[in-house]
């Protein structure tokens, strides 16, 4: 499939120190893991361990909106789980590097793990309101978690964003589609499912 291929394109590239910068390397490899991350993280600890989210998908209406009285803790990532994503990547993109013999500078390995858990938090906790139709302006927070602010600055009338919306939209009505943020893993591990709105 396509999402094979460019996953073995790139995984030249991050091994190709000869042809390729460092900077470029680390964005890929950073790429693939989180995107892996996420998609392992969602299907099997959030679908299956975390009450809060498996009661978020109990409560969401057919047409996506939330019900009086939802819980909001469900809406936005807290701190503690970008925390989370940041501490996770350093050791794991620090292996990688000296492992597998990458020759990236460890301390990019520590700015790309933070810049990988800021941009997902940042996202997310805009994009997930969006789906569901929650209204909130900018630096909303749903909860009293100290995560990450709604963006309303983001561009959001683009295909990305739509496609993004669209692809949650599928996850609520099938077991599959677990990216939210970083697109891909989905596609290689055969969960990625199509939505009836795409295929027209």
């Amino acid at each position: 499939s396509a999402a094979i291929a460019i996953a073995a394109a790139s995984t030249a590239v991050v091994f190709d120190k000869e042809h390729f910068p460092p900077a470029l390397r680390l964005f890929l490899l950073s790429y693939a893991l989180a995107s892996t991350a996420e998609w392992w993280f969602h299907k099997n600890d959030m679908h299956e361990t975390d009450a809060v989210h498996i009661l978020h998908h109990g409560e969401t209406n057919p047409d996506m909106t939330m019900p009086e009285g939802y819980d909001i803790n469900a809406i936005q990532f807290p701190l503690s789980a970008s925390a989370k994503i940041a501490a996770l990547g350093i050791p794991l993109l620090s292996i990688a590097d000296v492992f597998l013999g990458l020759e990236i500078p460890i301390w990019y390995n520590s700015v790309a793990a933070v810049l990988v858990a800021g941009i997902h938090a940042g996202l997310w906790n805009t994009m997930h309101p969006d789906s569901h139709e929650i209204v909130l302006d900018t630096n909303d927070k749903m909860s009293d978690s100290n995560g990450a602010a709604y963006l309303s600055w983001l561009p959001t009338d683009n295909f990305v964003w739509r496609w993004l919306i669209l692809n949650h939209t599928g996850h609520h009505t099938i077991k599959g589609n677990y990216n939210c943020v970083y697109p891909g893993a989905d596609n290689v591990y055969g969960t990625f499912f199509f939505t009836k709105k795409e295929e027209q």
